[in-house]
């Protein structure tokens, strides 16, 4: 009895072996390169692990069997994609969609930019505007004539000395 149970254990552990050996054999034999495999595995962020490399991350090792699995199995990329939006949400894309509420996500930063700059940009004028008044053309303060006639009379003195 206890050799048939040995016998049995024994059978499990090499059907399952062999079922992953299986598995694996089937991935083995597809194409990784595939220009449509590429574009679903760069679309997707994979856990956080999309950026990783396939060698050493074994988070993304599973996704690109599972990935190629469905692949041969027949499926596009299309569906690939939406296989994990369905499953996952919008987070299991490396970027959101650009349509609808993302698309204004996409905008409004540059929107906010290009106004508040054009809002410096009035506000400095203005207060330019209002710091040399209409007419003035100089910041020193206006001289009374008496001090125009001195300050003459000091520049032709100093003239005559050198002539």
């Amino acid at each position: 009895m206890r050799r048939l149970g040995q016998i049995v254990v024994v059978g499990i552990l090499l059907l399952a072996g062999f079922n992953v050996f299986a598995e694996e054999t089937a991935t083995k034999d597809f194409d990784f390169g595939r220009p449509d495999f590429q574009a679903v595995v760069s679309m997707l962020s994979m856990e956080g692990h999309g950026t990783h490399d396939v060698s050493n991350c074994s988070v993304k090792k599973l996704y690109y069997d599972e990935i190629a699995e469905m692949m041969q199995k027949g499926m596009t990329k299309d569906e690939v994609i939406d296989y994990y939006v369905k499953n996952l949400g919008e987070q299991a894309l490396q970027a959101p969609p650009q349509k609808g509420f993302n698309l204004t996500l996409w905008i409004t930063p540059f929107v906010l930019l290009l106004v508040a700059a054009v809002f410096i940009v009035f506000i400095l004028k203005k207060w330019r505007n209002r710091s040399i008044p209409a007419g003035e053309t100089s910041i020193a303060p206006e001289e009374s004539e008496t001090e125009q006639e001195i300050l003459s009379s000091m520049i032709e003195a100093e003239r005559k000395k050198y002539m």
